[in-house]
């Protein structure tokens, strides 16, 4: 059985592509969602070395609520442990704060996910997928 057929064939556009979804998501309604570029980060005070990073925001579309996560990679390894930090984010698109976890790091390349309100972003920021017709 194709993956298609396997969802009813409800699709929408991400970036160009069609992509399958589930039934019991397309009738949760919509995520609404945003990429931003990070280029700085301050971990609870400390300047992190950057290469740049991605700041995730989705929210439902009944709700509001924001669920937020960074990808963030560093220009030399720079060690830390998993903990609760405040974050400082800046990139061309705006200043954004809040409080998060970090959840994994190689040393270079780290994940944090959000634990707080993330100042800088409103539900009004984010996209709506559009179905394809």
């Amino acid at each position: 059985m194709s993956r298609t057929t396997a969802y009813s064939h409800q699709q929408m556009a991400i970036d160009g592509a069609k992509v399958v979804l589930p039934p019991t998501w397309c009738q949760a309604g919509w995520v609404k969602h945003r990429r931003y570029y990070i280029e700085s980060l301050r971990t609870s005070g400390r300047v992190m070395p950057s290469r740049g990073g991605d700041l995730i925001v989705a929210a439902k579309e009944q709700t509001g609520d924001i669920d937020w996560e960074l990808i963030q990679r560093s220009s030399k390894r720079w060690p830390m442990k998993q903990e609760p930090y405040d974050l400082e984010m800046s990139g061309p698109e705006g200043s954004f704060s809040g409080p998060a976890i970090l959840v994994r790091s190689d040393g270079r390349s780290h994940v944090f996910r959000g634990v707080g309100v993330l100042e800088g972003v409103t539900e009004d920021d984010l996209y709506v997928p559009r179905p394809v017709d």
